[in-house]
């Protein structure tokens, strides 16, 4: 009798158990990608600012304030003074020879929000939305959703003096 009651003993795992184990390993894996994209685009952010601000003392330490030559982005690669991570960037000077423009493309909705809130030391900004017109510097928190919608990527346009 008493090997017959170990026969009829379960081993194993049920179905409710199983399913109870494969929905904590999503919650867990779900959370862990969240975390990862969120930390991916803090970086990105991060590293953008700090191309902007090493070309914007370059030009500025460079030009002195009149940017005549309309390719910047290759005089400052010619003398050294362009971050070779910035391979999205341009800059180029204004046809009035008073201000700069650095264009940076490829730039997604979360990353354009976080640059545009963060940037500091330019006069204006066109976020990635279509059709969007320039913003003086600081943009106010308020628009900074509006500026920075889009469908997939875009560029975003500072100016500076």
């Amino acid at each position: 009798m008493q090997n017959q009651h170990k026969l009829n003993r379960q081993s194993g795992l049920t179905l409710i158990e199983l399913i109870a184990a494969l929905g904590i390993a999503a919650v867990i894996i779900v959370g862990a990608l969240s975390l990862y994209r969120n930390a991916d685009n803090a970086q990105k952010t991060n590293a953008i600012l700090q191309d902007m601000t090493a070309i914007q003392q370059s030009v500025r330490a460079l030009y002195q304030g009149t940017y005549s030559v309309s390719d910047i982005t290759a005089a400052l690669k010619l003398v050294g003074r362009w971050p070779s991570s910035a391979t999205n960037m341009t800059v180029t000077g204004a046809s009035d020879s008073a201000s700069y423009t650095l264009t940076i493309t490829g730039v997604n909705n979360s990353t354009c929000a976080a640059v545009m809130a963060a940037a500091v030391g330019w006069d204006s900004v066109t976020g990635i939305k279509s059709g969007a017109a320039p913003q003086n510097m600081p943009v106010s928190a308020s628009s900074i959703p509006t500026e920075c919608t889009n469908t997939g990527t875009a560029s975003m346009i500072f100016v500076g003096k």
